[in-house]
């Protein structure tokens, strides 16, 4: 599996250049914040909301606060993205391309290689371990739903 991490800065320095046939963005963008423009479009698009935050870091007194963070629902939309693009160079992309990218970068290489630690061993990363451990386990899942197909 190709899968590369991403800043936004790195993806417009990307995007200046195109993109090459077959690739996949996953790019999970601030809650709020609006997608920004690039020159080219990957073949592929799946774009996110969610705050680089974890369940202990919510404000339980403030319901928006539930919608900032990242989802299972959002964690299954990402494997069933995947499984659809298999053939596909994966970019993870988020503002600084190394908390959430690297979280979902990590899970893809983990279910599919088993060599998603290496992620959390490289100093340049810090992926969230929350959004790690929900889009692993929704891989896993979409992967025996289609088993049974």
């Amino acid at each position: 599996m190709k899968v590369e991490i991403l800043s936004q800065w790195d993806l417009r320095r990307k995007a200046a250049r195109g993109f090459e046939p077959g690739t996949a963005l996953i790019s999970l963008g601030d809650w709020g914040s609006e997608p920004f423009t690039l020159p080219r479009q990957p073949e592929h698009t799946l774009r996110l909301l969610c705050n680089d935050i974890t369940p202990a870091l919510v404000n339980l007194s403030d319901p928006k606060d539930m919608f900032r963070l990242f989802s299972r629902e959002q964690a299954g939309q990402v494997a069933r993205f995947v499984y659809n693009h298999l053939d596909c160079l994966f970019l993870c992309q988020c503002c600084y391309g190394s908390s959430r990218s690297a979280a979902v970068a990590a899970a893809l290489l983990e279910h599919f290689e088993k060599r998603g630690m290496a992620i959390f061993r490289d100093d340049r990363y810090y992926p969230n371990l929350y959004i790690f451990r929900l889009t692993l386990q929704a891989l896993e899942q979409e992967e025996r739903i289609r088993a049974h197909d």
